[in-house]
């Protein structure tokens, strides 16, 4: 199935995401549950403790360049030498409000931000986790750190790492796509 893009339909929109997420999204994300679980596990973390509407669907969307890349049918420039969370921040920016995109497109940083600054942090990874750090970077430097740190999405984009983490429980209930209707159409690029 191809990527799903937005045409002015919100609600057609929102049937496409589920059925893509119903096909695409089967492959593994890690050991015990694909990335339609993973992604749909996050938003309902997320929806549950009461994060923003922007925050929940950034954590709905974090790992659909996975999807995108692994789509036979993407458009070709949408993909290159590049990682899953820019090829998402380049899909999502199209579509959503920037307070939805920077966390997906920083969540990987989030992430080699976590296991420098905690070495605790980085035992606790999953091997998946731990081959993706070493592929996407590895340790900060003091100046990646910095630069980091004062961006505006830092500590949302943390959060959605953190939440990342989470969401990869085998058979855990979660809420549909369908749930997220009114927070797609309110995250909406104007």
């Amino acid at each position: 199935m191809t990527v799903p893009f937005f045409n002015n339909n919100v609600d057609q929109f929102v049937t496409d995401l589920s059925d893509w997420y119903k096909i695409a999204g089967q492959d593994h994300y890690d050991e015990v549950v694909t990335l339609s679980d993973h992604m749909l596990q996050a938003a309902s973390i997320a929806y549950d403790e009461g994060l923003s509407k922007s925050n929940v669907l950034s954590c709905l969307f974090h790992d659909i360049g996975h999807m995108i890349i692994d789509d036979k049918d993407n458009p070709s420039d949408l993909i290159g030498n590049i990682y899953h969370e820019t090829i998402a921040a380049s899909f999502l920016s199209d579509i959503f409000i920037n307070d939805v995109v920077e966390p997906v497109k920083n969540h990987v940083v989030a992430k080699r931000w976590l296991c420098t600054s905690n070495k605790n942090y980085y035992d606790q990874l999953s091997p998946a986790s731990k081959q993706s750090f070493e592929e996407q970077g590895s340790y900060m430097t003091i100046e990646e750190m910095k630069d980091f740190m004062s961006s505006k999405h830092f500590h949302i984009s943390v959060k959605v790492r953190e939440i990342d983490d989470r969401a990869k429980i085998k058979n855990k209930e979660t809420y549909p796509i369908s749930f997220y209707r009114n927070q797609i159409e309110e995250c909406l690029k104007h």
